[in-house]
């Protein structure tokens, strides 16, 4: 859903525990304003349209995705995974 300030946020949970959480959406691209998710179960970061539209999956393979931080600046995607590893992607 997208708020009033422009800014989006997501439902999800899993039906087997009772965690379920509504988070705010940082990883947009400015210049696209195409929208990375974690895609935890799947084990990949999926791209999205500014519409919420699924355009591809960005990295497959990934260790459970749970976090990402892109840094406009620099093109980085921060890819915050189960464990404690960070994976960084340059784009």
């Amino acid at each position: 859903m997208q708020l009033t300030n422009g800014k989006f946020v997501v439902s999800h949970g899993v039906a087997y525990n009772g965690i379920h959480q509504v988070c705010l959406v940082e990883a947009v691209d400015e210049n696209s304003q195409f929208i990375f998710v974690a895609d935890h179960s799947n084990r990949r970061v999926v791209l999205l349209s500014p519409t919420l539209e699924f355009v591809r999956y960005f990295r497959e393979g990934m260790l459970r995705p749970r976090r990402l931080y892109l840094h406009q600046a620099t093109r980085r995607l921060f890819v915050g995974q189960s464990h404690g590893f960070v994976a960084v992607i340059q784009l």
